[in-house]
């Protein structure tokens, strides 16, 4: 990711827009970010984090924050960023949410966060969650690992060259994607534990099954069966098998014994079974044959009976045939004389009557005829009264448009007495709320003003704060350098005195070796040291020799101890300048913000005074800031409650006077109605349309009375006159009916009495006698014809059973029953016995087919769990014996490596070869990734030590230098991810000249291969020696920014 344009607009301490053609730097080079303390140095690395990922870049700078207080209300606050990545320029734009005026009326409100990312396709993507999750993805590095590889940010130099190993990692991770490597760890690890958990499953269901064996107690495999079910275990599996084998063998040989035993029993019962049938059968017979002779008995003693049955059969059967007939006829001729004798003295009575009636009719049909002048008076009344009906209907509508016309009147003055009572009201709140707007006018001011002093207050709180932390790093650090000076002076104070020592042990040994070259001189001979040849004067040998080992080893420790007195120099040389940078720059800031000089100053508790100050304004601040934010919302409130009371006053105004106009209409109309209901009430003769409607009814009833009583009258005299012709008429024909029905009727009475005396009955008592229905007849003729076939079937029978049982006698059934009974409980003893038998074959049968299946599956999952877990405890570095090292950071152990090389080319040129970055092979704590921790090989100690015990400017070397290498073993992976650009801030303070130098040079060095470098500083040296500046100007109403290519 390189940036081409930057926008910044209200943000930070910037009041309005700038922008910053990053673009103009030609792709590559050093550029200086340069300022005062507070101008904005660090906003420009916050605003391109802020558009990237919506955040800034340190903890004290937070999203909330970033809104200018210089700004106007009206003016936006956002970040535009225009950059390119692998060669593509993406465009993004984002602002936090910020309070601005509302658009329509007064009062402020919430401006939502809001995002928008342009990709080179034009494709657009919105939303702040949505565009940091594509920026991620596009980047492939959230915002932390942004941070980390693209900044060195003011106050954390230490982060980088100081993070454990699981901070590390979760960094390369990323970087380098080996997430996949320790997914498929965590697959091969589940798979592992999968596998096991089948193959315990496995074991768990052969012994489930094996339990399932079925046995008997006293068999000879019940001992062992029994005593391994006390501690199954699934490697003896085998051998309860071979055991399962055996007594499945065993109850096969047992149910075919059985079964055999079975089969003659069956046979012995089919056999007793056909024996009970064939002597059943003959019993039978032999029952049967007793029986119809007994039979035979009874029916012999009713013969006499049906003796006399035939004969009283042939009687009845001649009164029923051929006297009945007569008889019948006799019957029906005295029937029709007898009926018509009694229907001419009914005629005759009836004819009476209605003469009688004729006479009565006549006087009443001359009474009613007089009647019939009043009905046609009743008539003419009805007539005139039914005119008027009409009439009264429109007096009925009238009266319920009246009605309605007094409802609506009342329904309008209650609404004109409501209408009045709320605008009194309304009215009332208006003059209310107008009162306390005014008290409300300069809220808004008061508020905004109120807002920015809380925002100073709670910066300068976190400047106070950042200052205390600075004066008790700098009390730390100088109770450090006390320390180390005092331990400097001890060791200084050793090595003058070991080195004293020294000196004399080598003045003594060069005494000693005169010694002894005297004491081998001769008379004559030369001297090796002066050439003389006579020795008047002969160094004398030493009582106390010093060895040359002795010496050589003194000499070894007084150069150690120069050695540690050096180093301890170095140090306190270095504790020194940063307790004195430290301390510059915090007198500075002091001075800057508070404008006092620290000479005579109690630096903690002046701020602490400050600290408190402030802290006591900020609540007041607070206190008043909440109370003001009320107050406008309560004036907001008030506005449109007032614009909505007016609104309301103005519309209950407009229908006062439309109602009024309402009631007079309907009082005009209220009048014409009365009129026209005095004019139709006058011409009226009764009150109501219901009294008149009675009236013709009454009339109606009258009337049709009158003339129906006539024509009734006259109706029933005429249906009379001709009902008694009628009658006489009849009278006279059934008379001469009569007479001929006298002679057929004799003549059937004498034929029936001669009927009877030719069929032999005595008279007609004694044919009665006889006389029988024919049902009767027809049932005394059964009874004879059925005696007499049952007779004849019945010695039929005894015949044939004599000749069937000829020689049989009766056998006892149950003896047979008892015998058939043993042999069936004895069948169904083996029955059970089979089934008990089958049933353990078939349970054990299928458990031998189940465990053998399950040992094959047993075996394969078993041999896959073990090949899986080799490959888990391998990836996971869980092998015994082995390195505790999991592949994933086995891979990030070799990018780290190579990171660590690329770092150290840079770190011995910026510490002239004194240090080099090693990586530490164990880790400090069980709980940290291996492999990923560093170590620090100290040349001028030859030792190796914790990279925490560098001082603050060989720290701030070292994490530049292993930033620097991330972003060159990134760049020569490619794994999409490219960081073309790298911010510094500060860290520079804390170096000397020389090393300020060689920091440089080494800058300069990474602008090779189309790169930029920021340096934000405002160290006066690194102007001089970096062109390119971005140059941030301090002002009253906010800062500016110029560039200088």
């Amino acid at each position: 990711m390189k940036p081409l344009i930057l926008k910044m607009s209200a943000f930070g301490p910037f009041a309005d827009e700038v922008e910053i053609p990053f673009y103009q730097f030609d792709s590559q080079g050093l550029f200086l970010i340069t300022g005062n303390t507070g101008a904005g140095k660090t906003t420009i690395f916050d605003a391109i984090s802020f558009a990237l990922y919506g955040n800034t870049s340190g903890i004290t700078r937070t999203v909330d924050m970033v809104r200018s207080d210089f700004t106007s209300p009206e003016s936006e606050t956002y970040v535009y960023l225009e950059f390119l990545h692998k060669g593509k320029k993406y465009i993004v734009k984002r602002n936090p949410q910020y309070l601005r005026p509302k658009k329509s009326g007064t009062g402020m409100t919430f401006q939502s966060a809001d995002a928008v990312l342009t990709y080179p396709d034009g494709r657009i993507e919105t939303g702040i969650k949505n565009v940091t999750n594509c920026i991620e993805e596009l980047l492939c590095i959230d915002w932390k690992q942004f941070k980390q590889l693209a900044m060195i940010a003011q106050g954390e130099f230490l982060n980088l060259i100081l993070a454990n190993g699981n901070e590390r990692g979760a960094i390369l991770r990323k970087v380098f994607n080996t997430q996949k490597y320790a997914d498929m760890q965590k697959n091969l690890k589940e798979m592992a534990s999968s596998l096991k958990r089948e193959c315990e499953e496995s074991d768990n269901t052969i012994i489930r099954y094996l339990f399932d064996i079925s046995f008997d107690e006293n068999n000879d495999f019940f001992q062992p069966i029994k005593e391994w079910r006390k501690s199954p275990s699934v490697h003896s599996a085998n051998e309860i098998i071979a055991l399962l084998e055996k007594i499945l063998i065993d109850d096969k040989n047992k149910v075919k014994t059985f079964r055999d035993k079975l089969n003659k029993i069956v046979d012995e019962i089919s056999k007793i079974s056909v024996e009970y049938e064939l002597a059943k059968v003959n019993n039978d017979k032999l029952d049967k044959r007793n029986n119809l002779i007994s039979d035979r008995k009874q029916m012999l003693g009713r013969e006499d009976e049906i003796r006399n049955k035939k004969e009283q059969y042939t009687l009845s059967q001649r009164a029923v045939n051929t006297v009945k007939p007569f008889e019948d006829k006799y019957i029906r001729e005295k029937k029709e004389r007898n009926g018509l004798i009694a229907f001419i003295e009914i005629t005759e009575e009836k004819i009476s009557k209605s003469e009688k009636k004729i006479i009565e009719l006549m006087v009443k049909m001359k009474q009613l005829k007089e009647n019939l002048p009043l009905a046609e008076k009743i008539n003419v009344c009805i007539k005139e009264v039914e005119s008027q009906i009409n009439l009264y209907d429109d007096v009925n509508e009238l009266n319920r448009e009246l009605g309605e016309l007094q409802i609506k009147k009342k329904e309008i003055l209650a609404l004109l007495c409501n209408n009045e009572n709320e605008k009194y009201e309304l009215e009332k709140n208006k003059n209310s709320l107008s009162d306390e707007l005014k008290k409300l006018e300069d809220v808004d001011e008061r508020f905004l003003i109120c807002a920015k002093r809380l925002n100073e207050v709670k910066q300068s709180l976190n400047k106070i704060k950042q200052m205390l932390d600075e004066y008790n790093d700098i009390l730390e650090d100088k109770k450090s350098l006390e320390k180390v000076q005092n331990q400097f002076l001890e060791l200084e104070r050793q090595y003058k005195i070991k080195n004293e020592e020294c000196n004399n042990a080598d003045a003594e040994f060069m005494r000693a070796q005169a010694g002894i070259m005297a004491s081998n001189l001769k008379y004559n001979e030369q001297c090796p040291v002066c050439g003389s040849t006579t020795h008047p004067c002969k160094a004398k040998l030493s009582e106390t020799l010093i060895t040359e080992a002795e010496l050589k080893k003194l000499k070894e420790k007084t150069l150690e101890l120069h050695k540690a007195v050096d180093n301890l120099s170095h140090k306190c040389g270095e504790l020194k300048t940063r307790y004195d940078l430290n301390t510059e720059r915090l007198n500075s800031q002091i001075k800057e913000i508070f404008n006092i000089e620290t000479d005579s100053l109690d630096i903690k508790y002046f701020l602490n005074e400050q600290s408190e100050k402030y802290f006591n304004e900020w609540k007041e601040l607070k206190t008043e800031y909440e109370s003001l934010l009320n107050s406008r919302e309560n004036k907001r409130r008030s506005k449109e409650k007032l614009q909505k009371i007016t609104e309301k006053i103005d519309e209950i105004c407009l229908s006062i006077n439309s109602e009024k106009a309402k009631l007079n209409q309907v009082e005009i109309e209220i009048s014409k109605l009365d009129e026209r209901l005095k004019l139709i009430r006058g011409q009226l003769k009764y009150s109501s349309k219901e009294e008149a409607i009675k009236k013709i009814e009454e009339y109606k009833k009258e009337y049709i009375r009158l003339k129906s009583e006539f024509e009734v009258a006259s109706k029933e005299y005429n249906d009379c006159n001709v009902e008694t012709e009628s009658l006489k008429a009849v009278l006279a024909n059934n008379k001469q009916k009569l007479i001929e029905l006298e002679k057929s009727y004799t003549k059937a009475q004498q034929d029936f009495i001669q009927k009877l005396r030719e069929c032999g009955f005595e008279d007609e008592k004694d044919y009665h006698n006889y006389l029988i229905s024919d049902e009767e007849l027809h049932s005394m003729n059964e009874e004879i014809n059925n005696y007499e076939n049952t007779m004849r079937i019945i010695n039929e029978r005894i015949a044939q059973l004599e000749n069937e049982t000829k020689d049989l006698e009766i056998v006892n059934l149950q003896d047979i029953l008892n015998k058939k009974e043993e042999l069936i409980q004895e069948k169904t003893l083996y029955d059970e016995v089979i089934q008990s038998l089958s049933s353990k074959i078939s349970n054990n049968s299928m458990i031998y087919s189940q465990v053998s299946a399950e040992m094959k599956s047993q075996n394969d999952k078993r041999n896959k769990f073990m090949l899986v877990d080799e490959l888990s405890k391998t990836a996971n570095g869980e092998l015994a014996g082995k390195q505790k090292l999991a592949f994933e950071h086995y891979i990030q152990a070799f990018y780290f490596e190579r990171i660590l090389h690329e770092a150290n080319k840079r770190l011995k040129s910026m510490t002239d070869g004194r240090y080099e970055l090693l990586r530490k092979e164990e880790a400090s704590d069980n709980r940290i990734n291996a492999g990923l921790e560093i170590d620090i090989m100290d040349y001028y100690t030859g030792k190796i030590r914790s990279a925490k015990s560098l001082s603050g400017g060989e720290a701030f070397k070292a994490s530049l230098s292993l930033a620097l290498g991330l972003s060159d073993v990134i760049q020569s992976f490619a794994g999409g991810i490219e960081v073309d650009t790298m911010f510094i801030d500060e860290g520079f303070g804390a170096l000397d000249s020389e090393s300020l130098e060689s920091a440089i040079t080494t800058l300069n060095t990474l602008t090779e291969g189309n790169r930029l470098v920021g340096v934000i500083s405002h160290v006066e040296s690194l102007k001089e020696k970096i062109e390119k500046k971005i140059i941030v100007l301090k002002g009253v109403s906010g800062s500016t920014i110029k560039c200088k290519i």
